[in-house]
């Protein structure tokens, strides 16, 4: 599937701990893409991306690292650490030192996209671009409307009644799917607000069960409480902390695409981001689009990598 030079390894930082990564080569003076995984799913997020597009539609001297953030999927550790974007911003400026990786570009799903800013608002001189599906402004004008969504997410986990500090196996997922994911994904995976009609819960809940547990798997239950946790906490705090930031990312070339229908995140973020970035391009993507689709449908995912493929090409030419 992935061909010349796929090195699959985990590497230390200086934070203490060991890190999952996957370097899917080129030609080593090449900048590499990063992919940054959304929400606690590990790198296997990307797979069918991988498959679809971001080797094949790529230039062939491009490079891809995948890695998983410390605490999720092959970076487990031991104890449990309390999250901070900033923290990750820390953890990614390592990988790439370790890894003699000097100046990128940076590719994030949903969460992904908070890392991306903050890292490019942070090491701007280390980021060519920054792109992106699924996009999170943290100066949103209407936060509170996202903050609410996240707060039900919550009341789910919190209902649930337990947080296993320990990696997460098939049985305890089914009870997590039952009482949190169920509500996160396969309700909002249409846009919708209420429950959808039961036939079409069954047949979502029968196709997405198994493949979201092998993007968690094994992060513990603990971890995701904790980043939803984070996440509705950072919201309110968000703006006049990170509105600075701003200025910095407005040298930087940017790709904006976010689905129109999105559920979790709502069109609005991207526009209001697009307005912000002089140099971004914003990408809206029709009905049937939704926040996660693109990484399990192959038609999406081949169109989302398309249209990134020409934004690099476009800005960026390889030699």
């Amino acid at each position: 599937m992935f061909t010349r030079r796929s090195r699959v390894a985990s590497i230390k930082i200086p934070q203490g701990y060991s890190l999952g990564y996957e370097l899917i080569g080129g030609a080593e003076d090449a900048p590499p893409v990063v992919l940054l995984n959304g929400s606690l799913f590990n790198y296997r997020q990307w797979d069918l991306l991988l498959r679809c597009g971001f080797k094949p539609k790529l230039p062939g001297n491009t490079r891809i690292l995948r890695y998983d953030y410390g605490g999720t999927g092959r970076s487990l550790r031991r104890g449990v650490v309390p999250w901070s974007i900033d923290a990750l911003v820390e953890e990614l400026k390592a990988l790439l030192d370790a890894l003699g990786l000097d100046r990128v570009h940076l590719y994030g799903l949903s969460k992904g996209t908070i890392v991306a800013q903050a890292f490019g608002a942070a090491y701007p001189d280390r980021v060519i671009s920054l792109a992106g599906y699924g996009w999170f402004h943290l100066d949103y004008s209407r936060m509170k409307g996202v903050a609410q969504f996240f707060g039900e997410r919550l009341k789910h986990f919190d209902h649930l009644g337990w947080r296993d500090p320990l990696p997460l196996e098939y049985a305890e997922f089914k009870t997590l799917w039952q009482e949190v994911y169920d509500f996160v994904i396969t309700h909002r995976r249409l846009g919708m607000h209420t429950r959808v009609p039961g036939w079409i819960h069954a047949l979502f809940g029968a196709l997405l069960k198994r493949k979201v547990y092998r993007l968690l798997e094994p992060t513990p239950a603990r971890v995701m409480y904790d980043w939803f946790a984070y996440a509705l906490q950072m919201m309110p705090e968000a703006g006049d902390n990170f509105r600075p930031s701003y200025a910095v990312l407005r040298g930087i070339p940017t790709l904006i695409q976010h689905a129109r229908y999105d559920g979790t995140l709502p069109l609005g973020m991207a526009e209001e981001l697009h307005a912000l970035l002089p140099l971004s391009q914003l990408v809206e993507y029709p009905k049937g689009y939704n926040h996660i689709s693109v990484t399990i449908n192959p038609r999406q995912a081949a169109q989302l990598v398309k249209g990134y493929a020409e934004f690099l090409a476009e800005r960026f030419p390889f030699s």
